[in-house]
C-alpha cells in the first residue's frame, strides 16, 4: 500500500503517443477518487484533465501520477481547478499527498497548469 489506510492510495498513469500526427492517450489509468478526461484538439496536442469525484481529496488520500510524453507528442495537463483537501474530524494528523512524476522523451512537449 502506498499511503494511509484511512484514504485511497493508488498510482494514476497517462502515456501520450503520436498517432497519425495527433497526440493520443494510449494509456489513461486512474483509480478512485480520480479519473482522466482527455481531448485531442485540431492542433494535434492532447489536453488532459485529472479530475476527482467531489472536487477534492480526503485526509489520508495519496495520489501518485506518472505521466509519460513520448517522442513527437504534445500534452497540456491540468486539473479541474484548485484541489481541495477535506479533513476527517476524528483524524486531524492524516497526511494527504498528490505527486506528479512527468517524463518527456526527446521531441516531446508538455505544459502543466496545476
Amino acid at each position: 500500500m502506498i499511503g494511509s489506510t484511512l484514504g485511497f492510495s493508488h498510482r494514476d498513469r497517462l502515456v501520450v503517443h503520436l498517432v497519425r500526427g495527433r497526440s493520443t492517450a494510449l494509456t489513461a489509468v486512474a483509480g478512485y477518487p480520480s479519473k482522466w478526461i482527455t481531448l485531442t484538439n485540431r492542433e494535434g496536442y492532447l489536453l488532459a484533465y485529472l479530475v476527482t469525484y467531489g472536487g477534492g481529496l480526503v485526509a489520508g488520500d495519496v495520489i501518485l501520477m506518472d505521466v509519460v510524453v513520448k517522442t513527437g507528442s504534445s500534452l497540456a495537463l491540468t486539473t479541474q481547478s484548485s484541489t481541495k483537501v477535506y479533513r476527517k474530524p476524528h483524524d486531524l494528523d492524516a497526511k494527504t499527498c498528490q505527486t506528479l512524476c512527468l517524463s518527456i522523451e526527446d521531441g516531446g512537449f508538455a505544459i502543466v497548469f496545476p
